[in-house]
């Protein structure tokens, strides 16, 4: 018997008594009280219109509201139907813009909405299907609590508490939210959920009435408003994510493409929106001037960033002493189950009575008491799918020239499942991508955790993926077995290349060859490719590999780039991907990560670092200056200042 067959019996049996021991002390009551949790769910899908941007279309025109127009979506909200939040966002600023636009029979239905509304997951068993955890949710929900407070606040809410209470507690969740952003950025980089963030901080920018939080919502404002301007390419952002569905990494979103025009080339009218975005159109916020220019830069530029924490970094925050923020740090990059998180999650759904959340139900399999002490073990032995599902720090770099943006998110989690991850993406312009994934499921299954990751969404597992400068190398090894919580098991990768939207394509054995105008890509696999339809490209085997080097116009003719990458295949030897570029060896390998001539390659980095601006992680300020504009940002201070 090998030594390795050895320790895989020994691990067996480990888990064989671990689960016989748990078996024995799991108690009657505790099998009842999970067998007796209602799991609650939303009757509403979230993409259901409930016209609450059309009624601030009217609004912002000189029209009326009267409860007919409230109607749907306060139904929806009332049902507290998961997304409640982002509907409340628009209502509140149309409440707070035009109320006297309001008949009062509209104000007083508003008012009992809001209420009644559960704010927060701090008051056990409330807020049946909603989720209020991730990043983007919790400011919707800390600042509609905290503008719903500053309307009534002698009223009584549901809860027994002034809304003057709830104002201030929802404070506190705010500055903790945007000091987070500023010490660590957006745990969901480069998300188009950005949208949610950009409608919560316009609205506390517009109506917090507390100049602390206003001017903090600004400057957390123009910080994401830089990670767009850094990563966009003419009216587009589709990057290297936390969280990037299928649909936004093949097309992109209409409505981010609105921000980046409103933002960066022309105010948008309320009109032209179709969701979210009309809160930051009527909002009085204005992207400084230095991000328009980088925006439109023409130039080639590498950008360099760094955002999130992992989970083992939370416990030396002092800020995170209290329990609850310390949950929303980690629930904020969605470490559920990880090992350096899972007791204190269990800890904290048992004692809010959060096991009947859809979200959260599965933890009724883990919770018998006597497992708890176990609870990190099992996590870290069986690497429970969930685990996937954590955002930990993502060292971005970013190729940017006027024709193509190339994103790697920096030898992310090599190996591991990937949920929404999107750590490897070429962008040539709206709606307009090629990348690649270890596919999940089979087209058509199920998602493991309820919409991902799917075929496209995520990964399931995630490749060693590095980039340095036009060029990225992304191994795959896939396990003999799917891993604990999982059925499916596909044995190949693929690439996503629409190949009709490009103006020339070659296709040969192991490489394709893309132009589009000016831009050339090159993808070049270590195995036959094999055409799967218009967009799909797979290449078979557990181990596998995708080098991705892209070119221009301005550097040489299309036809010497496909001889140049013809001429210089990669190769994969005993676990080793090899390629070289610019005269350079670049080497990847699960063990030992990504070499360049031989040295390990630089995937560490400061907070920024772009011709734009230079900035430590845990910087006191930041300062972002180009073709003769400049920002200069100080949280503590709360200043911003342009020139």
């Amino acid at each position: 018997m090998t030594r390795w067959r050895r320790g895989a019996m020994l691990a067996g049996l480990l888990i064989l008594a671990a689960a016989t021991a748990a078996a024995a002390v799991v108690t009657v009551q505790d099998l009842r009280a999970n067998r007796a949790v209602e799991v609650s769910r939303s009757t509403v899908a979230n993409a259901t219109d409930t016209g609450e941007t059309a009624l601030l279309q009217r609004l912002a025109a000189g029209g009326q509201a009267d409860t007919a127009d409230l109607a749907p979506s306060l139904a929806f909200i009332d049902a507290h139907n998961d997304c409640s939040d982002f509907r409340l966002a628009t209502l509140l600023r149309a409440r707070l813009a035009y109320g006297s636009a309001f008949s009062q029979e509209a104000q007083a239905r508003l008012k009992r909405t809001l209420v009644a509304f559960p704010y927060w997951m701090d008051v056990k068993g409330s807020g049946g299907p909603m989720v209020y955890w991730s990043e983007n949710h919790q400011i919707l929900f800390a600042q509609a609590e905290f503008l719903a407070g500053g309307l009534y606040p002698a009223a009584l809410f549901a809860d027994g508490r002034t809304g003057a209470d709830h104002r201030a507690q929802a404070r506190d969740r705010i500055t903790f939210w945007l000091d987070q952003r500023w010490r660590f950025g957006f745990s969901e980089w480069n998300s188009h959920y950005y949208l949610e963030d950009i409608a919560a901080l316009a609205n506390l920018a517009d109506f917090a009435q507390d100049p602390e939080v206003s001017r903090k919502a600004e400057i957390i404002l123009d910080l994401l408003m830089l990670d767009l301007a850094g990563r966009s390419l003419h009216g587009e952002f589709i990057a290297t994510s936390g969280r990037l569905y299928e649909n936004n990494a093949k097309t992109g979103d209409e409505a981010v493409r609105r921000v980046l025009r409103h933002a960066f080339v022309q105010r948008q009218a309320p009109g032209s929106a179709h969701g979210l975005e009309i809160n930051l159109f009527l909002s009085r916020y204005a992207a400084p001037p230095v991000l328009a220019a980088i925006a439109a830069d023409p130039g080639a530029a590498v950008i360099r960033t760094s955002t999130g924490r992992d989970p083992g970094e939370l416990a030396a925050d002092r800020a995170l002493a209290d329990p609850e923020r310390r949950i929303m740090a980690q629930w904020g990059m969605e470490a559920f189950t990880n090992p350096e998180g899972v007791s204190r999650s269990m800890r904290y759904i048992r004692g809010h009575g959060l096991l009947a959340n859809p979200f959260l139900s599965g933890f009724r399999q883990l919770n018998y008491r006597a497992l708890s002490p176990a609870l990190p073990w099992l996590s870290r032995t069986l690497d429970l799918p969930t685990n996937g599902t954590v955002l930990g720090r993502a060292d971005v770099y970013a190729w940017r020239t006027s024709n193509l943006v190339m994103s790697t998110t920096q030898a992310h989690r090599p190996g591991g499942f990937g949920n929404q991850q999107r750590v490897f993406i070429a962008t040539f312009g709206p709606g307009l991508t090629v990348f690649h994934s270890h596919p999940a499921v089979r087209p058509g299954e199920p998602p493991p955790n309820g919409n991902s990751p799917g075929y496209w969404t995520g990964s399931g597992r995630l490749p060693l993926s590095c980039q340095d400068g036009p060029v990225n190398l992304s191994l795959y090894r896939l396990p003999k077995t799917p891993g604990f919580g999982r059925k499916t098991h596909l044995e190949f990768t693929h690439l996503y290349a629409p190949r009709a939207r490009f103006d020339q394509v070659i296709l040969e054995p192991t490489q394709l060859f893309l132009r589009k105008g000016e831009a050339w890509l090159a993808v070049s696999a270590t195995a036959p490719l094999e055409p799967a339809g218009p967009d799909e490209i797979i290449q078979r085997g557990r181990e596998t590999a995708w080098v991705t080097e892209a070119s221009s116009a301005r550097a040489e003719t299309f036809s010497a780039f496909v001889a140049r990458v013809r001429a210089n295949p990669p190769r994969l030897d005993k676990g080793v991907l090899a390629y070289r570029a610019g005269g350079h060896p670049l080497t990847a390998a699960m063990a030992k990560g990504c070499a360049r001539d031989g040295r390990p390659l630089d995937t560490a980095y400061p907070r920024h670092a772009s011709p734009y601006a230079q900035v430590p992680r845990d910087s006191e300020a930041i300062d972002v200056a180009f073709a003769g504009h400049a920002l200069r940002l100080d949280f503590q201070a709360g200043t911003r200042e342009m020139h």
